[in-house]
């Protein structure tokens, strides 16, 4: 897979899901998923009895596939900088409203 025209959601830090296998029930998982990397976050493919849902997930801030304290690390870093890609709430700024916007999501583990 490949994100169109090097669409980044991490510039524009949009969460999103789109059903990419949706049925009265669904068994199994993909074998295999060739994911695009981004700047920060990751796509991921969450399992449901009915779907599969494709989400970029915000959370895993660092792009490893799990959301942890490394997440929190890397955001802060960027954000001590003052690197757009922390502007998690979108309002064109840097500051603590995207700490508490970013803390939030990753409590959630990016659900």
């Amino acid at each position: 897979m490949s994100s169109v025209g090097g669409f980044d959601p991490a510039f524009g830090n949009i969460l999103f899901g789109l059903d990419v296998v949706r049925g009265d029930s669904r068994t199994g998982d993909f074998a295999e998923a060739d994911l695009p990397s981004t700047a920060v976050g990751a796509y991921a493919i969450r399992y449901f009895s009915n779907r599969a849902e494709l989400i970029f997930n915000i959370a895993d801030f660092n792009g490893d596939g799990g959301v942890d304290g490394a997440d929190i690390e890397a955001f802060t870093l960027l954000w001590q900088d003052g690197s757009m890609l922390t502007d998690i709430n979108g309002d064109g700024g840097v500051d603590g409203a995207d700490i508490e916007a970013f803390l939030t999501i990753w409590e959630r583990g990016g659900e």
